[in-house]
């Protein structure tokens, strides 16, 4: 899907010889009637394109050494797609191409989450001491978000990625993007839903990734200035790991470069500053359609929640805009018995 500029127009060859006749002064007032209705035509084709695609930078491409290597990852010897049918929409499987969402370079910050065993309450985890300037314990502030960048491509059923997490800095220094951690690897088994925005989920031995996608748009006084906003969680099948949960909202920023260039040190907006430090979330989930019984709720920053017995892993996402996004997957052993996205207004 390359972002190439759609124009229509006519040629008009007619030779007009005789401006002094009623019928030559009727052609020319359709002719400029055509004209004029064309560059309008033109006009707006050229501008759902530009807001379809959005502005990007011809970067060169850059790949580092990845730090570390986590999910190992493999293919399901068996996989059912579920559809699911809400009120409002469709949730169908299909394959994405390498230049929609999720695919693209994606900023924004991550929190883990341990869930309390005797609360049920997902607690944010601090940032190592060593990793936090000296200035916010001198001012007493906790961290609990990393800064994150993710260069993601879509490639069929597999997805590669490289999740890059930043140093915290004190103040805003110029350049002062410097990567503590970097994990690269292709998710395997994958499953995409709801065409344009960017919905997937996968497994593999150790993990279940959801990812779950808004467009940007303006709902009240909530404005975004990103084309794609999402919520990506990740759960532990692990059972010694069962409680620990790994939550990024990011921003979509441009096409896919493999991470040519880094994020800011600070700045950002909305969609993209740090939330862990924010007070837990007052949406009642139990109380919505699809939600367990046995739900985690109460995450601090966003409005989502969590569930695992073991063999379904499943989360949900309120976005701003009203709409409730469900990912489900059902797992036995190394099979995945079925997969799900659904999208509800609420």
């Amino acid at each position: 899907m390359n972002g190439h500029k759609v124009s229509f127009g006519y040629r008009l060859n007619s030779s007009i010889t005789n401006h002094s006749t009623e019928r030559e002064k009727e052609k020319e007032k359709k002719r400029s009637r055509i004209e004029t209705s064309t560059r309008m035509f033109s006009s707006s084709i050229q501008n759902v394109a530009s807001r379809t695609f959005g502005g990007t930078h011809s970067l060169p491409s850059g790949t580092r050494r990845a730090h570390h290597h986590h999910h190992h990852h493999h293919r399901s010897k068996s996989l059912q797609s579920d559809t699911s049918v809400s009120p409002k929409k469709v949730s169908s499987a299909f394959t994405f191409d390498d230049a929609s969402p999720p695919s693209g370079e994606w900023e924004g910050h991550m929190v883990d989450f341990i869930v309390d065993p005797e609360t049920k309450l997902p607690n944010a985890t601090k940032l190592p001491d060593y990793i936090v300037p000296q200035a916010y314990d001198d001012w007493e502030v906790f961290v609990y978000d990393w800064q994150t960048q993710c260069a993601m491509k879509a490639n069929g059923s597999s997805v590669i990625y490289k999740d890059m997490k930043f140093i915290p800095v004190a103040g805003c220094e110029v350049d002062a993007s410097v990567i503590h951690e970097q994990f690269e690897g292709e998710m395997m088994n994958v499953q995409h839903f709801n065409e344009g925005s960017g919905d997937f989920n996968a497994n593999d031995d150790q993990t279940v990734t959801h990812v779950l996608t808004r467009k940007g748009g303006t709902d009240g006084e909530y404005i975004d200035s990103e084309p794609f906003v999402r919520v990506r969680i990740t759960q532990n099948r692990e059972d010694a790991k069962r409680d620990e949960v790994k939550v990024w909202r990011e921003a979509y920023y441009e096409k896919y470069t493999n991470g040519a260039s880094l994020v800011a040190s600070c700045g950002g907006t909305k969609n993209t500053m740090k939330y862990g430090e924010y007070p837990r979330s007052e949406v009642n989930f139990h109380q919505m359609e699809g939600v367990p019984k046995e739900a985690i709720t109460q995450y601090n920053g966003l409005d989502i929640w969590t569930f695992t017995d073991g063999r379904i892993f499943s989360c949900g996402w309120l976005t701003p805009g009203g709409e409730h996004i469900v990912s489900e997957r059902v797992l036995e052993g190394s099979e995945t018995i079925s997969a799900s996205i659904t999208r509800t207004s609420v």
